[in-house]
């Protein structure tokens, strides 16, 4: 199972607080614009113990305790933020689980991720949109959205990759999910250099495999071969990513069989 537990989540949809963001897409904000700055109520102040965060920086979002549908490794949310505010979302996670978040905005929004006992992933100060990397201890975690100067629209994506572990002596495994209509399921296997990894998912007419190194990122199959078996002598030790893409229009089930020897 993907090891996380449940993500506290804030929507803000035309200046309107949203709950209830399990694991789906929230309709896109792009009908609705966010509300000019003067129009937002700050709604408190955020926690910044142990952070580089201002102290005085305004929460105009109340956060709202959302998680991923049962199985599900990844989500999408559409929202909005007015112009020099910030909403929160927090996340439970054990330590090296490895988490991959991306924020996509026409106008400019950082990401900030940090836990209350001081441990800063991410601050403002670098400007990031994205990060990937291993969480370094369990609990929570905040990750916070910032519009600089202007309300920006935004997409933030979330990703818990589930790991597949392979005790001693075992070398095959097979994992089952459900995937939502064009939907991804996201694995992670650690492997050493040189060993072979073989991957097959079934029904092969609705799945397609992605498969890539985690550190560097080098793509060893890519989508556009659309295939739904694969092999390959790994080249380093380390993770690496495996995505179950859904080719379908419809929820679907997958069995996925995994060996590496």
């Amino acid at each position: 199972m993907v090891r996380m537990k449940n993500l506290i989540g804030i929507c803000v949809i035309g200046g309107l607080i949203l709950a209830g963001c399990t694991g789906q897409t929230v309709p896109s904000p792009e009908a609705q614009p966010t509300q000019a700055p003067q129009e937002s109520e700050t709604v408190g102040s955020l926690s910044t113990a142990g952070s580089d965060l201002p102290s005085d920086l305004p929460l105009v979002c109340k956060p709202v305790r959302i998680s991923f549908d049962e199985g599900g490794t990844n989500l999408t949310l559409e929202g909005g933020v007015a112009g020099d505010t910030t909403c929160r979302y927090i996340f439970w996670g054990e330590k090296d689980q490895l988490i991959n978040v991306d924020l996509q905005s026409t106008n400019d929004v950082f990401l900030s991720i940090f836990d209350s006992n001081g441990r800063v992933l991410q601050s403002f100060e670098e400007e990031g949109s994205s990060y990937r990397g291993y969480l370094p201890a369990d609990g929570d975690w905040y990750l916070d959205v910032k519009a600089v100067p202007s309300d920006a629209n935004y997409s933030l994506y979330l990703e818990f990759p589930e790991r597949l572990n392979f005790p001693e002596g075992i070398y095959e495994k097979s994992a089952i999910a459900t995937v939502p209509a064009a939907g991804v399921h996201n694995f992670i296997i650690w492997a050493e250099g040189g060993q072979k990894l073989s991957l097959d998912v079934k029904p092969a007419n609705n799945f397609i495999l992605e498969v890539f190194e985690v550190n560097g990122g080098d793509v060893l199959l890519s989508t556009q071969s659309g295939s739904s078996s694969f092999e390959v002598v790994l080249p380093e030790l380390g993770d690496y990513m495996v995505n179950v893409i859904n080719q379908t229009n419809e929820p679907q089930d997958f069995s996925l069989s995994v060996e590496v020897r």
